[in-house]
């Protein structure tokens, strides 16, 4: 079925939930995996590449600091892998472009046939105005990507399911008690 799964992380705790996804995918399709990390420049590293001489940041400084920082995110991938015996590479990208763009150059260059990432959920009118890098991903994307929400979409804040099986266990339990 799949053959080639992308799965974007930024190192947070609900992008190795997606880790953990991408490897059962894996597993179960023999499917091989590829890591991605975008790092986007910090306000350090354009400052380096405005000003000619800067006592303070010198541009070896800020690429070691972006290898790590891809490193340490990458690392969650390739020990999640090792675990689920899943084939698997990584790759970073330092670009001035969004994640989302990213994503989806390095998938389409690479030959993906599946993205799982994390969607954070996040709240407030940046993503309102312009969508998370996960929406943004499914929106431009030819790709097919399986999303993981933070939040589930019932049972968020103790409803769903689980509070509707608590609460029809309780009358029981007062009359057995």
């Amino acid at each position: 079925m799949f053959q080639h799964i992308m799965v974007p992380t930024d190192g947070s705790p609900l992008a190795e939930r997606a880790i953990r996804a991408a490897m059962e995918v894996a597993q179960e399709t023999g499917a091989r995996v590829t890591g991605f990390h975008a790092v986007r420049p910090t306000r350090r590293y354009r400052l380096y590449e405005t000003v000619t001489f800067h006592p303070f940041v010198w541009r070896e400084d800020v690429e070691r600091e972006v290898q790590e920082q891809a490193a340490r995110a990458l690392h969650v991938v390739l020990d999640a892998a090792a675990a689920a015996k899943v084939s698997c590479e990584t790759v970073y990208d330092m670009t001035d472009e969004p994640p989302h763009r990213a994503i989806i150059r390095v998938a389409e260059a690479r030959g993906c046939d599946l993205i799982i990432m994390a969607s954070h959920d996040r709240q407030g009118i940046g993503p309102t105005l312009m969508g998370s890098e996960a929406t943004q991903v499914l929106k431009h994307c030819r790709i097919p990507v399986l999303v993981l929400h933070e939040k589930p979409f019932m049972g968020a804040a103790g409803g769903g399911a689980d509070a509707s099986n608590r609460a029809a266990a309780e009358p029981a339990k007062r009359a057995a008690g």
